[in-house]
């Protein structure tokens, strides 16, 4: 793979805006959308490497323990502090294409990314969003589709699994037969709403219904979190 420009996906588009799933108000700067699911990061780290969803958290910005989190670095986010805005998906970017890349040359090639809103530029630049380049700069690392949907996580907002399989019957997602299929998380099962009921069990059982939804396809998907497993979430 080619190492991507940042002139190459910081074109001045104004697309549909993204959504926040820890969005705060601009004037009470309270959250209003979301609640903590009881799940710590540690926990919900710990419970997705159980069930085949490896960390990638260090491999990407290195092991520094409490010390230091890419979510402190004030000038890579956004006004939720959860987001990464240009600078953020900047400093993402480059070590999310220098870990594929290991991964592309001693496992394979990749030809779908499916992820929740962790690659998605929230910056005042682009007020309504930048979701066409956001994909078109995914897809220069060497995927042939990519899907990406706010708040998802693997229970969340109906689950990674649901997403795939209405993606794939309305056809804004095709899987050839035989795909390689990456999934990322960062981690929105921490923010479970209390219906959705997050636990080590429906994260297990959510888990495998991915695999079972790309068993049709004869599809190889492999699954990582991007979750910095030091950093009190529920706290923030």
């Amino acid at each position: 793979m080619s190492r991507w420009s940042r002139s190459s996906w910081h074109d001045d588009e104004r697309d549909g805006w993204q959504c926040s799933p820890q969005r705060r108000s601009r004037i009470t700067h309270e959250r209003t959308d979301t609640v903590a699911s009881g799940l710590t990061a540690d926990e919900v780290v710990s419970k997705l490497a159980e069930n085949g969803v490896r960390d990638i958290y260090a491999e990407l910005y290195g092991d520094w323990s409490s010390d230091w989190s890419a979510w402190q670095e004030q000038d890579w986010l956004f006004e939720d502090g959860y987001h990464f805005n240009i600078k953020g998906q900047d400093e993402l970017r480059w070590r999310f294409q220098d870990w594929l890349d290991r991964e592309v040359r001693q496992h394979g090639w990749f030809d779908i990314l499916v992820a929740d809103s962790l690659f998605y530029t929230h910056d005042r630049a682009y007020p309504r969003g930048n979701e066409r380049q956001d994909i078109r700069a995914l897809k220069s690392f060497g995927f042939d589709s990519v899907l990406m949907k706010c708040g998802k996580g693997f229970v969340r907002k109906g689950g990674f699994w649901r997403l795939i399989q209405e993606a794939t019957r309305t056809g804004e997602l095709v899987v050839p037969q035989g795909a390689r299929v990456l999934l990322v998380t960062a981690g929105n099962d921490m923010w479970c709403d209390p219906e959705e009921r997050c636990t080590f069990q429906s994260l297990a059982a959510h888990i495998q219904w991915v695999r079972d939804v790309m068993k049709k396809y004869a599809a190889e998907v492999h699954m990582v979190s991007l979750i910095d497993p030091h950093r009190d979430w529920h706290a923030w």
